[in-house]
C-alpha cells in the first residue's frame, strides 16, 4: 500500500475486498460520520401558487407560515423558503432561434420541461418541448454513481398518466422529451425488490445491505487488527486511528436504542407490495402519492438509491382531479367540462371561492410533502439522528403564479447532514434558479459547477450553513 494512502478504498483493497463490498460500507460509516448517507428527493408540480398564500410573513429566521405552507409547521426549523429565484437561463435564451416563434420564451406550462434543467430547451414546438441537457437529479445521480454504485442511480416517479412533450417531465437525460415517470406503486415495488429483475438485489442481500454498518464494523475490527500488525510507523498509526473511529461508530449505535437493526433489515427483506389500485380513480390520488412516498423512504433505507424525483402533476394538470377535497371540487368547471387542476388555476381570483379552491389544492400538495418528511423523520439512523437529518426534500414549481416563470418558488426541507442553514425565509432578487440546484448538488457531495449554464454555476448565497 502506498504510504499515507489511507482512503477507505485503499483500506478495503488491502483487506482483499473489492468494489462490490463498497456499497455495503457507505462512506459515512467508513469515515465515522454521524447520520446516514446523503440523499435527496425533488418534488414538483405545475400551475404555480397563490403567492400571497405561499409567502411567509416576516423574514430571516423570524417568519410565520401562511396557508399553503402550514402543513410544514412541524418541520419549520428544518425548512428554508426561497423567494425570488427565476428561470433566467430560459428567458435569456433566443427563443425564436430555438423554434418557439416568438422573441421571448413564454414560460408557464412550457417551463415544466425546464424547471430542473439549467440550460435552454433544445426544441420548441406545439405539444413537444425537449430539454437542453440533464436535469439536476440525473446529473447528481450520474456523478454520485462514480463514487458509489447502488442498484438504482435514481428513481423517477410521478402521478400523472401523461408525460413527455407538452405534458412535461421533471427528469431528463441530455436533449430529450423526458424520462417517463413510474406512477404505479405496485410496479415500483416489483422493480425495487423483486429478484431476477434489472436493478434488483439478489435474494437475501437486501437485509445484508442494511445490516452492513454493524457487520462491517465487526469484520473490519478483525481484519484491520491483523492488517495493522503487518505495518509500522505512520501506516500503523493510521490503522489505529481508523479503528478508533470505528469504535466511535459502535458507541453511537449502542447509544441509540431506537435503532433496531433486526427490524430495519426485516423492513427491507420482508417488504410487502402496496398492492394494486385503480389509478384512473381520482379518489385514489392521496393513496397513490403516499405509497410512492413510502417506497422512496424504503428504497433509501435499504440502500437501493439516493436520488429521486416525484412529480405530482404534469405540465398542465389537466388530469388532476380532487373529489376527495369536497363537493365544491367536483362538477362542471369554468372553462373545462370538469373542475380539474388547470381549470381551478385559470380561475383563481375570480371570486373568494375560486381563490380558496386554488389555495386548498396547493395546501394538499404540501400535505404530501409533510407526509414524506414525517416518514423520513420516523426512521432512526444507525449512527444517530433520523433519515430526515441526512436527506433533503426540495420542492419547486414550473411557475410562480399566472403562468409566470420569472419567479419560481422553492421550499427545502432537511439539510443533508447540516449543509444548509435551515429555519429561514430567504428573499433574493431575481437570482437564477440554477443556483439553488447547484447548491443541492454541492450538498450531495457533487461538483454542481459542472452542471447547467456556466454563467450561473455557483451556489445561492445565504443557503449554506
Amino acid at each position: 500500500m502506498k504510504k499515507h494512502d489511507h482512503s477507505r478504498r485503499a483500506f478495503l483493497k488491502g483487506l482483499g475486498l473489492g468494489g462490490a463490498f463498497l456499497p455495503l460500507v457507505g462512506p459515512d460509516a467508513a469515515l465515522g460520520a454521524v447520520g446516514g448517507p446523503k440523499r435527496c428527493v425533488i418534488v414538483g408540480w405545475t400551475n404555480g401558487y397563490v403567492m400571497s398564500a405561499w409567502r411567509p410573513s416576516g423574514s430571516g429566521t423570524t417568519f410565520t407560515f401562511n396557508d399553503i405552507l402550514k402543513p410544514l409547521e412541524p418541520f419549520k426549523t428544518r425548512t428554508i423558503v426561497i423567494d425570488g429565484v427565476s428561470q433566467r437561463v430560459h428567458y435569456e435564451a433566443n427563443a425564436k432561434a430555438l423554434g418557439w416563434g416568438k422573441d421571448q420564451w413564454y414560460g408557464g406550462h412550457d417551463g415544466y420541461p425546464g424547471v430542473l434543467t439549467g440550460v435552454p430547451l433544445s426544441k420548441y414546438a406545439d405539444n413537444l418541448e425537449w430539454s437542453g441537457g440533464d436535469s439536476i437529479d440525473q446529473f447528481i445521480a450520474v456523478e454520485a454513481a462514480k463514487q458509489q454504485k447502488l442498484p438504482f442511480d435514481s428513481l423517477t416517479l410521478g402521478v400523472s398518466k401523461e408525460t413527455g412533450g407538452y405534458y412535461g417531465s421533471l427528469s431528463y437525460k441530455g436533449q430529450s422529451p423526458g424520462i417517463t415517470a413510474e406512477r404505479d406503486p405496485a410496479n415500483l415495488f416489483r422493480r425495487l425488490f423483486a429478484t431476477g429483475t434489472t436493478g434488483a438485489l439478489p435474494a437475501g442481500q437486501v437485509d445484508r445491505a442494511f445490516l452492513a454498518r454493524k457487520s462491517v464494523l465487526d469484520y473490519l475490527h478483525r481484519d484491520l487488527d491483523a492488517f495493522g500488525a503487518r505495518l509500522g510507523g505512520d501506516d500503523k498509526h493510521a490503522v489505529t486511528t481508523h479503528l478508533e473511529s470505528i469504535r466511535d461508530i459502535e458507541k453511537q449505535i449502542t447509544a441509540a436504542p431506537a435503532f433496531d437493526p433486526t427490524s430495519a433489515a426485516k423492513a427491507c427483506s420482508s417488504a410487502t407490495s402496496p398492492g394494486t389500485m385503480n389509478l384512473n380513480d381520482a379518489n385514489n390520488m392521496p393513496k397513490q402519492i403516499k405509497a410512492l412516498c413510502d417506497l422512496i423512504v424504503l428504497a433509501y433505507r435499504c440502500n437501493l438509491a439516493r436520488v429521486a424525483t416525484l412529480s405530482l402533476s404534469n405540465a398542465g394538470g389537466d388530469d388532476c382531479f380532487f373529489p376527495f377535497l369536497g363537493a365544491d371540487f367536483v362538477g362542471k368547471g369554468d372553462e373545462y367540462p370538469e373542475r380539474q387542476y388547470h381549470d381551478i388555476t385559470h380561475n383563481q381570483g375570480k371570486s373568494p371561492d375560486h381563490t380558496r379552491r386554488k389555495i386548498r389544492v396547493e395546501q394538499f400538495f404540501f400535505e404530501q410533502v409533510a407526509y414524506l418528511a414525517g416518514a423520513f423523520a420516523a426512521v432512526p439512523e444507525p449512527s444517530g439522528g433520523t433519515m430526515l437529518d441526512s436527506t433533503l426534500i426540495a420542492v419547486t414549481n414550473s411557475m410562480g403564479s399566472n403562468h409566470d416563470s420569472h419567479l419560481v418558488p422553492f421550499t427545502l426541507v432537511g439539510n443533508i447532514g447540516g449543509y444548509f442553514r435551515t429555519g429561514q425565509y430567504l428573499k433574493v432578487d431575481r437570482e437564477a434558479h440554477n443556483k439553488v440546484m447547484v447548491s443541492i448538488a454541492s450538498a450531495m457531495g457533487v461538483d454542481g459547477s459542472k452542471w447547467g449554464a456556466p454563467q450561473y454555476a455557483s451556489e445561492l448565497a445565504g443557503l449554506k450553513a
